[in-house]
């Protein structure tokens, strides 16, 4: 501290200051003038209270001080949650912590909560409550109000983390801290006490039982929607399912909150007590929601003291609140009076409408703002409908801050508070009522914004008679009506026309109409998603497949039709959301495999959904370019490339000890960054970060597909002599894994199920310290398949390990009677097999799959598609550009990079270059990124010959080694994403195990080959893994012949793959090369 001291001293800076708070602590500076009276120190410790009271009086600038600094890195990704919590708890930072810094963290981590950020703000308390716990055996002043002012954050913001999501562990680690705080802290500078930790115990079992619920619809399904959150969120977790804690019953928690705020009560006084009764009167209110009976005089006591105490301007709205509540529970007990309205009440609107939101209410939380706004226009809507809506409409700008379901509620209330202010004539259930009243308004006198309200409020209401179908119409006409009123209110017609498709959808379901319904439910799965309701859209979802389950099979057209553009906006909004669309993928598919059930067109169109669809659309449409050129992106790049001189200074000691096949076969995760305390750590983080971004910004660019996809469209592609395997690894209904096949031809289909007797499809989950991967239990097969192909074979083309393998992968994965079936086709004059797979046998080396002298390539020229995009013909792009560029780089021994030797690149691109008759190649000292740009972009085939590297955790930097020297430039994958390459025919890559990528758990392929695809290249070949230099200059050399003689892609790859296998007949060496994409 002293330390601290002359440092600000010398350097005059209040940047020292706030990156060390403690020096504006008030104790310790009382502490020091005890113990040093010099005129220096006197000085300085002037002009830190100078400086403590401009922080108190202005926001704390986020990032300068020592726990917001660790919070930044956490949040973009440089180190781990977890090694966070290790650095807030180091001793060189919590001696710098003061009280009015925690202070200070403590109120940005409650509003980021209130603000819809609230894992921000579990991440921000959790690393204070860590740093000021650490703190404890260090130092005492201040000691015990730090801990008051963390923990009271602590409970606040797991209040609105469990309100989002009901996280048993956060929800009861909160308890047990306000339990034992409540009774052995009180804040020495009697700014809390105890009675405030009651409080807030009371609204922890309280608010996320009762927030944005609706008494309009049964709690129970509310209750049930809201606890499928965690598990949604926690899907593919590996602790979540095993923990035995959970969350509280409805009945108990209400219990609990109501005994807690009685308690917190007794000890509190004016507006704190006030605020507790207001609190408690909640608790009852909805226990008599739930069918309980609290007491009617106890309720009329507890109000009558709430209303007594709540009388300061500021505090109005939670006194109509509690007016309201008194007024609701008297009409349940039978005892409500009609009274008049009451004056204070119009008084107060009156107030509040005659100023601006912002002014009205200076320094009152948004959340109270909003409150009193929106409880007064209640409270006056049976007297002043018109003043009501108007209320709720100046409130708009407070509503649409909000946290997403705090807004959603909001906006329906405000639909309930249109329709009394502009209600139509009454509608009636009589048929044809509801146009008849369409017509009248249609053609009515009002002014365009009127008819339009009038239209609104007409649609809304057809909900009391079951024409929401009708009704979706009369929203659209409104929205038409009046260009100010669609302004106005966007959110209310989005909302409207989200509830009128969900009720169709209920009605049609009550008629039993299970298809209609299906159809509208997937609709309003699609409009909540306009709305910003995930939630929503994923309940709406999974009723679907409930009906399928239930009801009718044939709901899953709706289901399979719509999720290809549902799906990749769902999957953005929680963590747990991929993972738990894969398992209704999997319910799903078990359900259309069901006897007479199968549709070729419905099987098609379901492996379209489940295969990638966000990779699906960017090889249409491109990928994120909008993004990679955004200023988010630029300064990740910044950041990324300071890390990396850093990281080369100062090598990882410690690599990860996961096998690098298993990540590569894994799913790709943001759970793969680890510590945060080295270089090379930080780096591979925010590349991670970087990853995750960049996976986001595409997800965001899915609309729908140009290329729809038919049995027609799929077997006019194929043509007559090829065949098409697409797998899917899903369950049997017994619970077992089984590779779901379909043998497509251009006049035929098979289908069929191999079953993995032994296996299911749960994930499985490994790590190494904080670094964690998923994988499917048939990653590890395949991955211990690639090291046995590479083993060194002795006298034989394959060792006997991989042999036995290889027999065994043909039986178990393509059994059903398929290889029966693919040697007729095969006998009927048909050559080529594209494979489709799924998930890790994406990296399965099929084409050898069967005996070791007959594998499946003997017969068939197997290529493999990540996507069925790629065979749209409308990615054959006619560009104008040069034939033909074959790039090489040489790596001598020793070389400044530590890679291996590779001494025949730049021959085998000269060799290229002859055989395609092409002037020249780009090598050695002329190669630079930017000519390898100008090739890639100029070029119909390019050829490429260098080393690369994958490093498997981020997949977007797979990169290609453009010099020797560590300083010379890279070419990483996600850079490729930025060019336009339509009318790239063909680009093949002769660097190590270029075919690969990763795959995410939505199927959708990263890395090298998917940015080049999704640029437009038409075909890719590379390598599953390392090749012998000699053996991969052979196989381009007889490529490139089969090309310039007029060969098409796929019969050259046949060709050179043939005449390789001669030359060199182990699997290791013919077997590694593979073709991605179209082959004409």
């Amino acid at each position: 501290m002293l330390e601290a001291l002359r440092e600000f001293i010398r350097s005059d800076s209040i940047e020292v200051a706030l990156a060390n708070p403690v020096l504006l602590s008030t104790e310790w500076h009382d502490q020091l003038r005890k113990a040093d009276r010099t005129s220096e120190v006197d000085s300085a410790l002037r002009k830190l209270k100078r400086v403590a009271d401009l922080v108190r009086e202005r926001a704390w600038a986020l990032g300068v001080g020592p726990l917001d600094a660790i919070f930044e890195q956490v949040q973009e990704g440089r180190v781990t949650q977890a090694h966070g919590v290790v650095m807030a708890a180091a001793p060189d930072l919590t001696w710098r912590l003061s009280a009015s810094y925690v202070a200070r963290m403590s109120a940005v981590a409650e509003n980021m909560a209130h603000t819809g950020k609230w894992k921000d703000g579990v991440l921000l308390a959790r690393l204070m409550l860590h740093a000021v716990e650490a703190r404890r055996t260090l130092l005492e002043f201040e000691q015990e109000s730090m801990e008051f002012t963390a923990t009271v954050c602590w409970i606040n913001v797991v209040t609105r983390a469990v309100w989002e999501v009901p996280d048993p562990h956060l929800f009861h680690d909160a308890v047990a801290r306000g339990e034992k705080l409540a009774y052995v802290i009180d804040d020495p500078r009697g700014a809390s006490d105890p009675a405030t930790v009651l409080h807030l115990l009371g609204t922890l079992y309280l608010d996320p039982y009762t927030a944005n619920r609706s008494n309009a619809q049964p709690y129970q399904v509310q209750h049930a929607a809201w606890m499928n959150r965690f598990r949604v969120a926690t899907a593919g977790g590996t602790n979540s399912n095993k923990s035995k804690l959970a969350m509280p019953e409805p009945a108990e928690a209400l219990r609990k909150a109501a005994d807690y705020l009685e308690r917190a009560a007794r000890h509190r006084s004016g507006e704190a007590l006030g605020r507790s009764r207001k609190a408690q009167l909640q608790a009852l209110v909805w226990q008599r929601i739930l069918g309980l009976s609290p007491g009617y005089d106890e309720f009329e006591r507890i109000a009558g003291e709430a209303i007594q105490v709540l009388d300061a301007p500021e505090v109005q709205g939670l006194r109509t609140e509690v007016l309201n509540m008194r007024a609701w529970f008297r009409g349940k007990e039978g005892s409500a009076k009609d009274d008049e309205a009451d004056p204070v009440l119009l008084r107060q609107a009156q107030m509040l409408l005659g100023k601006p939101v912002q002014g009205s209410l200076r320094g009152v939380p948004a959340e109270l703002q909003l409150s009193q706004y929106t409880q007064t226009a209640l409270a006056i809507l049976k007297w002043a409908p018109q003043q009501a809506f108007e209320l709720w409409t100046r409130a708009q700008v407070l509503g649409r801050q909000q946290a997403a379901e705090a807004r959603t509620q909001f906006f329906l209330q405000g639909l309930l508070l249109l329709h009394q202010a502009y209600a139509p004539h009454q509608v009636s259930s009589a048929t044809g009522s509801l146009q008849a009243a369409f017509k009248r308004l249609a053609t009515s006198d009002d002014d365009d914004f009127t008819r339009a309200a009038k239209l609104l409020s007409l649609a809304y209401h057809s909900a009391q008679s079951d024409e929401e179908e009708q009704a979706i119409e009369i929203v659209e006409a409104a929205s038409l009506a009046s260009e100010e009123f669609k302004r106005t209110y966007p959110e209310l017609l989005k909302e409207a026309r989200a509830a009128l498709l969900l009720g169709a959808a209920v009605n049609r379901y009550n008629v039993r109409e299970f298809e209609e319904a299906s159809s509208l439910y997937m609709q309003s799965a699609m409009a909540f998603l306009d709305c910003e309701s995930p939630t929503r859209a994923m309940d709406a979802v999974e009723r679907v497949v409930d009906i399928a389950r239930r009801e009718s099979p044939r709901a899953l057209y709706w289901f399979i039709k719509d999720m290809g553009v549902v799906a990749p906006r769902l999957e953005g909004s929680s963590p747990g959301v991929p993972e738990h669309l894969q398992r209704l993928y999997r319910e799903t598919l078990g359900l259309l495999m069901r006897p007479g059930e199968l549709k070729l067109i419905v099987f098609i169109m379901f492996l379209e959904m489940v295969k990638g669809t966000t990779f699906a659309h960017a090889l249409l449409e491109g990928g994120p370019r909008d993004w990679l050129a955004s200023k988010e992106a630029r300064e990740m790049e910044a950041q990324i490339a300071g890390l990396t001189k850093e990281s080369v200074a100062q090598p990882d000691v410690s690599p990860t000890k996961l096998d690098f096949e298993w990540i590569l076969t894994s799913y790709v995760s943001s759970q793969e960054q680890a510590g945060g305390s080295t270089p090379a750590e930080r780096l591979r983080n925010a590349r991670i970060a970087f990853e995750g971004a960049l996976g986001e910004a595409q997800r965001s660019r899915v609309t729908q597909r140009r290329w729809i996809t038919t049995e027609d469209t799929v077997q006019q592609v194929l043509g007559p002599k090829s065949a098409l395997l697409a797998m899917y690894v899903g369950q049997l209904p017994d619970g077992d894994a089984a590779n779901f096949l379909l043998l497509l031809t251009q006049d035929d289909f098979y289908s069929a199920q191999a079953k993995l007797a032994g296996f299911n499809v749960n994930l499985m989950s490994f790590g190494d310290g904080e670094q964690r991967i998923s994988l499917s239990p048939f990653a590890l097969s395949i991955a211990g398949l690639h090291r046995s192909i590479q083993e060194d074979p002795l006298t034989r083309n394959v060792s006997a390990k991989a042999a036995t393998q290889l027999l065994t992968a043909q039986e178990n994965l393509l059994g059903g009677g398929l290889k029966e079936k693919l040697h007729g086709l095969r006998a009927a004059g048909k050559e080529h097999l594209y494979i489709w797979p799924h998930g890790p046998f994406h990296f399965a080396p099929v084409h050898l799959f069967g005996p070791e002298d007959a594998p499946l390539a003997e017969e068939w020229n197997v290529t493999y598609l990540s996507s069925l995009n790629l065979l749209d013909p409308a990615r054959s792009w006619k560009v104008p550009l040069a034939e033909f560029m074959a790039i090489g780089l040489d790596f001598p021994d020793e070389n400044a990079r530590g890679l291996p030797s590779l001494i025949d690149a730049e021959a085998e691109a000269l060799d290229v270059t002859r055989v395609m008759n092409a002037p020249r190649a780009l090598t050695g000292a002329a190669l630079n990124k930017q000519a390898v740009l100008e090739a890639l972009q100029g070029h119909r085939r390019v050829h490429i010959a260098t080393h690369g590297d994958l490093p498997v955790s981020t997949p977007c930097f797979q990169s290609l080694y453009l010099s020797p020297d560590p300083a010379g430039d890279v070419l990483y994958a996600y850079e490729i994403q930025r060019l336009e390459l339509k009318g790239v025919d063909l680009v093949t890559l002769s660097a190590c195990e270029t075919a690969l990528g990763r795959f995410d758990i939505g199927d959708n392929l990263r890395g090298f080959p998917a940015s080049l695809l999704m640029a437009g290249v038409s075909t890719i070949i590379g390598t599953m893994w390392p090749v012998e230099s000699r053996c991969a200059r052979y196989f381009f050399v007889c490529l490139y012949g089969a090309v310039r003689d007029g060969a098409t892609k796929g019969d050259a790859f046949r060709k050179a793959q043939i005449q390789t296998r001669r030359q060199f007949p182990q699997y290791r060496d013919w077997g590694a090369f593979y073709l991605s994409g179209a082959i004409a």
